[in-house]
């Protein structure tokens, strides 16, 4: 417990929690907490301070002065505890003043033009109307807000009429903002109309939360100018990241992040692969964040870099693109990979042209999620019946997996059988730019955007911040996260990290039984249902297992076992342990 904290046990009737408190503990703050576990309306509730030491008098602890007041009072009493009461307005007749002036805060008109923030100004190089913003509300289950406003209280009086303030709606949305930051301004709508029995327009509900993200967050305009100093301190503390602002003339249209370890990481410790994708941010000017990721040895997310612009096109890929190329070959080490490089996207809104143009050695995958996804719908507007779309579809994702080309025309055939229009559809999409058995790259057998998409739900919360905290919250994660690597990676004490360890011992044990035939130096032919061949040399097997994943197939586990040497040393450096440290 730290030094200044104070045990505060707050009771109601039969029930009590306990709380730490201090100085710096705001009325906002434990009335919320107070009402989520006590089980206690927020907006009727009234806490109330017993102090033994002077007759067991009660104080009303109405605002954060009373609280700090208090605080320091027992401070000077040498207190460690404290016990506090918390009742339902109605509860106690003493309370009425409280009571009026909960009144009076329902009852003050937004219509004062002196509390209205008259909107922002565009910070990006596109316009921003002055029009209500919309935010695009999903069917997703929504946390209501019971613990925010009271259920029970004037529900029949103040039907239709639009009477609570923006003041007195942010002041009930700042505690639910910090659990709760993803709260949408229709669903606090939808929770006046059914707890007050008020209908309350949507711009005010949206500007109350504006204020209520203000105290909590600061302004968002201010965000934008910090950008400046927060560039220059992330170069200072943490040399070797690139940072970039663009700006045209003063406003803001672009940043670009990459820190120092993640630099490292990616060009010593991960797969020559990159996923490429972009997210929206859901602040108050909107914009996207477009993001590049990779697999660390253990297939875990590894963020590389991001951007944060006004929207995903061919301009801003490039831009961000530009500025990859920049953190990867303009070094005074140049990053020279065993294999090509490989970047998987989805093909649409620019990436695929702002690869050609800043990777040109680079070999481009398309994600299959998305190329099945497109092909289905091309199936729908031909008018083929829903079920043969499914299948359809199925069958192209699966041809995407096989390793070798008697396996895709397999498939290939399949579809032809149901619908030549369908299989036309699929020779249209270049099968090199997504099928491994034609792929010309190491992919390592990933063939989606999937861990793009991870990253994205990784950082959730932050994309709800300004973007000063943005930057800030992915900063903080992504040090967690190295931390946490890093801790992980001192507990092993094998060679490869442990899913390569899993699949490699599990190639092995099924390579076991198999028959091996040595046909040269380095090369063998092993039967098992099908006769393959291996080339230790070029670490190749005809199954191309081995090719597409990079850790030795059954065939391949089953020739080194049978010239007796070390089947570890024959997997990819990005699977060892040694590299994961350095990544």
């Amino acid at each position: 417990m730290a030094k200044k904290d104070i045990i505060c046990i707050v009771s109601s009737r039969y029930k009590a929690v306990f709380l730490k408190i201090n100085s710096s503990t705001t009325i906002l703050d434990l009335k919320f907490d107070v009402a989520e576990r006590l089980d206690l309306p927020y907006e009727s509730l009234i806490l109330a301070y017993e102090d033994e030491t002077v007759g067991s008098l009660k104080f009303s602890i109405e605002n954060d002065g009373d609280l700090t007041s208090m605080v320091e009072h027992c401070h000077n009493l040498g207190l460690k505890e404290v016990h506090m009461q918390a009742f339902k307005e109605g509860d106690d007749s003493s309370n009425k003043q409280e009571n009026e002036q909960v009144r009076q805060d329902i009852a003050s008109s937004s219509l004062n033009s002196k509390n209205i923030d008259c909107g922002p100004s565009a910070l990006w190089t596109t316009s921003f109307p002055d029009k209500n913003p919309n935010d695009n509300p999903s069917e997703d289950d929504v946390m209501t807000i019971d613990g925010m406003i009271n259920r029970s209280e004037r529900h029949g009086n103040n039907a239709g009429q639009s009477r609570a303030s923006r003041r007195f709606i942010a002041t009930q949305l700042q505690p639910t903002l910090k659990v709760r930051p993803d709260i949408r301004p229709i669903d606090v709508q939808k929770e006046f109309l059914s707890s007050y029995g008020i209908r309350v327009d949507y711009s005010k509900i949206w500007w109350g939360k504006e204020r209520a993200q203000e105290k909590l967050y600061g302004d968002a305009h201010e965000s934008y100018d910090q950008l400046r100093w927060y560039v220059e301190e992330v170069k200072k503390t943490n040399p070797g990241s690139y940072i970039h602002v663009e700006q045209n003339e003063g406003r803001f249209t672009r940043l670009f992040i990459c820190y120092a370890a993640c630099i490292n990481g990616f060009l010593y410790g991960c797969r020559p692969l990159l996923f490429l994708d972009g997210t929206f941010l859901k602040d108050r000017f909107k914009g996207i964040l477009l993001s590049a990721v990779a697999y660390d040895g253990n297939q875990g997310i590894f963020p590389l870099a991001y951007c944060i612009c006004d929207q995903e096109n061919n301009v801003n890929w490039k831009w961000f693109l530009q500025g990859l190329w920049s953190i990867l070959y303009e070094r005074p080490d140049p990053y020279n990979p065993p294999h090509k490089l490989v970047i998987i996207s989805d093909a649409d809104k620019g990436i695929r042209e702002a690869v050609r143009e800043f990777f040109p050695d680079s070999i481009h995958s398309r994600c299959v999620l998305h190329l099945v996804e497109n092909f289905r719908t091309k199936l729908k507007d031909l008018g083929f019946k829903s079920k043969d779309t499914q299948i359809l579809g199925n069958l192209l994702q699966s041809a995407c997996y096989k390793y070798t080309r008697a396996e895709w025309n397999d498939y290939m055939d399949d579809i032809r059988l149901v619908d030549e229009r369908a299989y036309n559809i699929v020779m249209n999409y270049a099968p090199e730019n997504w099928a491994n058995a034609f792929f010309p790259g190491v992919r390592y057998g990933h063939v989606t955007s999937n861990v793009a998409e991870s990253f994205n739900k990784w950082i959730h919360e932050a994309r709800l911040l300004r973007i000063l905290q943005l930057v800030e919250h992915i900063r903080k994660q992504i040090m967690v996260r190295m931390n946490e690597r890093r801790t992980m990676a001192e507990s092993w004490n094998q060679f490869l990290c442990p899913k390569a360890e899993l699949a490699l011992k599990e190639n092995m044990e099924n390579g076991r039984p198999l028959e091996v035939r040595q046909s040269h130096t380095g090369l063998f032919e092993v039967q098992s249902h099908r006769s393959c061949q291996v080339d230790l040399d070029n670490k190749t097997c005809t199954c191309r297992g081995w090719d597409v994943t990079r850790v030795p197939c059954k065939h391949a586990c089953a020739s080194i076992m049978f010239m007796k040497r070390d089947v570890y040393q024959f997997c990819d450096w990005f699977m060892t342990v040694e590299a994961f440290k350095k990544s």
